[in-house]
């Protein structure tokens, strides 16, 4: 039960992170600032697994982090794709 509500949790973060980067480059925002916001928040997701893989009472954690990196992951690619430095 708990493992169902920290991915919940961990949806609704990459979600919301995904949409404010989407939002940063319809704004014509800076977009290395941008790419550096959208690999900050994939390394906190890298970082959620890697803590929940060495310290065995946070292992929940990691079912909040794998969502949290995929759609870091997703929106390192979509800065990338429309970046022209």
């Amino acid at each position: 039960m708990v493992e169902f509500f920290l991915t919940m949790i961990g949806l609704f973060i990459g979600i919301a992170f995904f949409l404010y980067i989407g939002r940063r480059l319809q704004n014509r925002m800076n977009k290395r600032m941008t790419m550096g916001i959208a690999i900050s928040y994939f390394t906190a997701g890298i970082v959620c697994m890697l803590l929940s893989f060495f310290i065995p009472s946070l292992f929940p954690l990691l079912f909040c982090g794998f969502p949290v990196a995929v759609c870091g992951i997703l929106s390192v690619v979509r800065v990338h794709m429309t970046i022209d430095f």
